[in-house]
């Protein structure tokens, strides 16, 4: 079964955040690393998630490649 990805640059996370705040998606640092996470909170550049083992964090922007959505 084929899955429909939505891949979005960290760019136009800002722009495109109503359509995903609340959602679980995988994030891709640019250091190559994925981080699976539900999207909380967007404010001054950083990026509040909740991760698998319900831990807030706390992530910068700039760290981030891009955000892949599954739906």
């Amino acid at each position: 079964m084929a899955k429909r990805l939505l891949r979005i640059p960290a760019h136009t996370i800002p722009e495109k955040w109503a359509e995903i705040s609340g959602k679980k998606v995988n994030i891709v640092f640019g250091n190559g690393g994925v981080l699976l996470a539900t999207l909380l909170q967007l404010k001054n550049g950083n990026l509040e998630i909740k991760d698998t083992r319900l831990a807030k964090q706390k992530l910068d922007l700039n760290q981030i490649s891009e955000i892949i959505l599954d739906y």
